[in-house]
């Protein structure tokens, strides 16, 4: 038996995510970013079996190829590169402006065609031997996932698509759910805009005023998407207004968006933020002004420390798995010394004046805004100390009232796919500290 050899094909340059052979063999199909901590679009290369450079094959189009939608549901699923019939396009997931849906592209002459779109995010899919009819499942504001069957050969786009499982039925129709409104904001003339949706509390009246939280997503290199979120759902159904947006430095919203940012975390999408806020101040006069709280988990844990640091406007704060001290964070994480990039692989130890100004940890002296913390024990995204140093600050400052709670045996992810027994002991403590600081 001879030896095995091995031969890279692709140049460090990228980060592969997905490959697939074509059907003959002779050529790979791949899903790839650039290798850097920019989150630029991940895009499709095609590759010569034997060997050389992996050549784009759509580059006017500037949408991030994959499913980066966030939703707090344990939701499994596959979207695989796919291979139409002839081997002359490419099925792939797309994300934008908070959908996800299904593209064809054909690979040799960049063209796109839209296959199964919506305002949903399609999390999993399977396509036919011949790529003309698709089995997907999908998630949407107003239903955690059900199961469809599309028919590309079928005339007319209402026939072509069937839904075939209604698994929610029966819990659906016992609670009354909030549904998010659209909007947009923009922080000044020369800014984009940015998409923002607003809940109203379930049981909300014209004639009275209610606290109101705004969401903040992790990532940053994410979307919040037309998927359902329980956590917003329990907190409409406390009585509060929830709020939540894309801002920059978010996918799904072209390369410059979300890379923008990618070395000032707290500058553009801090502006953002504080644009969504007053827009829905202006827009719903049911909001309080005087009980607007923030909240977020990963980065949006670290905007969340940022916002608080920066501004007394917020009645009440959790902050989730957050970063707190990026000379602390480098090195220690699963990002390892890639987050030396950020600040131009200039060591903490060599010149720490970056690493100062972009940690939350330096302004913790301004906190006046009461604030949970809520970690995981065996997080290696934003290990447990980041939350611990945050703690350790406030309450020896002690301006405000401030609590730490941690998960032993749990992860970055708790919040999606930790153990159920956590899980509601999270949102019990989220809607407590809403209810006691936030009102």
């Amino acid at each position: 038996m001879e030896e095995a050899k091995v031969r890279y094909l692709i140049c460090k340059d990228l980060d592969v995510a997905q490959a697939t052979y074509s059907p003959k063999g002779d050529r790979i199909a791949l899903l790839a970013s650039q290798s850097d901590i920019s989150g630029g679009n991940v895009r499709l290369y095609v590759l010569p079996t034997q060997g050389g450079e992996p050549e784009p094959c759509i580059t006017y189009f500037d949408r991030t190829l994959s499913n980066i939608g966030l939703c707090d549901i344990p939701i499994q699923g596959q979207t695989p590169l796919v291979w139409g019939w002839g081997a002359k396009s490419v099925f792939v997931p797309v994300s934008d402006s908070g959908k996800v849906s299904i593209l064809k592209v054909f690979v040799d002459t960049q063209k796109i065609e839209t296959v199964v779109e919506g305002e949903r995010v399609i999390f999993s899919y399977s396509f036919s031997a011949n790529g003309r009819r698709i089995a997907f499942a999908a998630t949407q504001f107003d239903n955690p996932a059900d199961v469809y069957y599309f028919d590309t050969e079928i005339e007319g786009s209402r026939s072509k698509e069937k839904k075939l499982t209604d698994v929610n039925k029966e819990w659906l129709a016992q609670i009354k759910l909030s549904i998010p409104e659209h909007m947009k904001a923009r922080a000044n003339r020369k800014s984009p805009e940015v998409d923002l949706w607003l809940m109203k509390p379930t049981e909300w009246t014209s004639n009275q005023e209610y606290p109101t939280v705004l969401e903040i997503h992790g990532g940053p290199m994410m979307m919040y998407a037309h998927a359902f979120f329980f956590e917003f759902q329990l907190t409409a159904a406390a009585g509060f207004g929830v709020v939540f947006s894309n801002p920059r430095g978010s996918q799904g919203y072209g390369d410059e968006f979300c890379t923008i940012i990618a070395k000032d975390w707290g500058k553009k999408d801090y502006e953002d933020l504080m644009a969504v806020r007053k827009r829905v101040l202006r827009r719903y006069k049911w909001i309080d002004e005087k009980r607007f709280s923030v909240g977020g988990g990963s980065y949006g844990g670290f905007m969340t420390a940022w916002i608080i640091g920066h501004t007394d406007k917020f009645k009440a704060a959790i902050c989730s798995r957050p970063v707190i001290h990026w000379a602390a964070m480098t090195g220690t994480s699963d990002g390892n010394w890639a987050w030396f990039k950020r600040f131009d692989m200039v060591t903490p130890w060599e010149d720490d004046k970056g690493y100062k100004q972009q940690s939350p940890y330096y302004y913790v002296d301004r906190v006046v805004t009461p604030v949970l913390i809520e970690v995981q024990e065996g997080d290696l995204r934003c290990p447990f100390e980041q939350g611990q140093m945050y703690y350790a600050a406030l309450k020896y400052l002690n301006k405000a009232p401030v609590k730490f709670v941690t998960y032993p045996n749990e992860f970055h992810g708790m919040s999606r796919t930790g153990k159920p027994w956590h899980k509601i002991h999270r949102l019990d403590q989220i809607i407590q500290w809403l209810t006691q600081y936030g009102v």
